[in-house]
């Protein structure tokens, strides 16, 4: 692993049902990246996402990760993130 989160809690500030396109708070964003582990977390309170994993197409129109296991996420407790319409 290159990067890893393991360990502590992240809470957002939003522990109710979110609402808006304004209040679209993510946790822990990971864009294009392999090597990731995210473990043994407290991840609460993000109306758009506690973890989002995002794998945008480079120049040749491929993305970076291949397999799932270049980006690990196990063990976390992920509660309390909420948000009308399905984020959260």
């Amino acid at each position: 692993m290159k990067v890893r989160f393991s360990g502590f809690r992240l809470h957002g500030p939003d522990f109710g049902i979110g609402s808006g396109d304004s209040r679209l708070q993510v946790g822990i964003l990971v864009v294009n990246c392999i090597g990731v582990e995210i473990s043994n977390m407290d991840l609460a309170g993000w109306s758009g996402a506690a973890i989002r994993v995002v794998d945008e197409p480079r120049f040749d129109g491929a993305g970076r990760i291949e397999r799932p296991e270049q980006v690990t996420v196990r063990g976390n407790y992920i509660h309390h993130n909420q948000h009308e319409g399905g984020n959260g």
